[in-house]
């Protein structure tokens, strides 16, 4: 009887989409409509349908990759608002400027990091959502494990609101925060001078677009599968009943504290709106390099600079010093790290919503292990971490 369980019930356990599971489901019982008979297979339905924890998205390498990259953007920009005020309070910079050199190399490395690591799980993400989304398999990719993909694709991409609109000349002069990269050279009319913005900010601007393009997918999926016709209920168009769908939540989810909806609604708003204030970010940044490019005179730029540049929004001198973003450093300081907060609760209590049913149900599920791919998700960061041991060579060599 056990043998012919295990040959019975291992046919439950993957599914290609969710239609087609439904009908596994269906054939499995006598009459069709019969679910209480998948008692006999609950470990293999509820991980089909609600999985368990999947190492290759959201494992401790990973996660830790998400967090490190969030708190050094975060970390990147107040410790230089910090340092900027500090100096202006001095009236002087505070720092040599050869170490005020390498703390912009450290932020260059940490962006370059970034940059490649949000490529990645884009890229990794869209082709996780397309099998889904195309019927092709879903194995391994279940309700929880997909709400993790969506999160992540966003957590991926708010480092590089901090790190594309940093200067990439950090110094205090002359009661004035450093000039922002899309302002005019002093000496406009030298044909030596490079018209800005520079080769490196356009490389932070272009990449950022790139990030976002690919982000798209992953956001159009989360949009149709949450505001999409539903394929629950006692519609003509719908796969399964309400009945029905709530034995089998009875089945997996009986004794598992879950999701409230109040928490659903808030990982919900905050992921669609991380992808709407990454949106907005990357269109200012596409929109001040057609300015400064096309349109220099445009009376368009200085607005734009007020709202979306982290360093003055104009130029400053002993007698009237620059005038200080406070919008935006707020909006950076507090906006997007509550989001990518938000975005890092919801992959950690989906997670455990996948354990405890696992726990509840039986079902075999693996610890994530530091393997292969979570050692690399860390060692991303290695350029960081040699370009901070400069700094701190630097910095011993200019105090003594």
């Amino acid at each position: 009887m056990s043998g012919s369980r295990l040959v019975s019930c291992s046919k439950l356990s993957d599914r290609t989409s969710f239609e087609d599971y439904i009908l596994k489901l269906r054939n499995f019982t006598s009459d069709g409509k019969s679910f209480d008979q998948l008692d006999a297979c609950k470990p293999e339905v509820c991980t089909a349908l609600w999985g368990t924890v999947n190492a290759d998205i959201a494992g401790p390498g990973v996660n830790s990759s998400y967090i490190i990259g969030n708190a050094l953007g975060y970390l990147s920009l107040v410790g230089l608002i910090v340092y900027w005020e500090v100096s202006r309070y001095r009236g002087r910079s505070s720092l040599n400027k050869k170490v005020e050199e390498q703390v912009v190399k450290c932020i260059d490395a940490l962006h370059v990091c970034v940059l490649w690591f949000c490529i990645s799980i884009q890229i990794a993400s869209i082709a996780l959502l397309v099998k889904v989304d195309f019927g092709l398999d879903a194995t391994g990719m279940e309700f929880s494990t997909m709400e993790i993909t969506w999160s992540v694709s966003i957590l991926a991409l708010l480092p590089l609101i901090y790190l594309t609109f940093l200067p990439t000349d950090i110094s205090y002069r002359s009661s004035s925060l450093p000039n922002n990269d899309f302002q005019k050279p002093d000496s406009v009319h030298d044909p030596e001078k490079e018209t800005p913005p520079s080769r490196f900010v356009l490389f932070r601007i272009n990449t950022i677009a790139l990030c976002w393009i690919l982000s798209i997918y992953p956001f159009l999926s989360r949009m149709l599968e949450t505001f999409g016709p539903s394929k629950i209920g006692d519609g003509g168009n719908s796969v399964i009943t309400t009945a029905e769908w709530e034995k089998i939540q009875d089945l997996c989810l009986s004794g598992v504290s879950g999701i409230s909806d109040i928490s659903y609604k808030v990982f919900l708003g905050f992921g669609i709106f991380g992808w709407i204030w990454f949106t907005l970010f990357t269109t200012a940044g596409l929109v001040m390099v057609y300015l400064c490019r096309q349109r220099p005179d445009s009376r368009l730029i200085p607005k734009f600079e007020s709202y979306f540049l982290v360093t003055q929004a104009q130029k400053g001198s002993e007698s009237t010093p620059s005038r200080r973003p406070i919008v935006m450093w707020i909006a950076l300081a507090v906006i997007t790290p509550m989001a990518a907060g938000i975005n890092i609760w919801s992959i950690f209590a989906n997670q455990k919503f996948q354990q405890d049913i696992s726990k509840t149900t039986g079902a075999i599920s693996a610890t994530p292990e530091w393997g292969f791919g979570q050692i690399v998700a860390i060692i991303i960061y290695g350029p960081v971490c040699w370009e901070v041991f400069n700094l701190g060579k630097v910095f011993y060599q200019t105090q003594i």
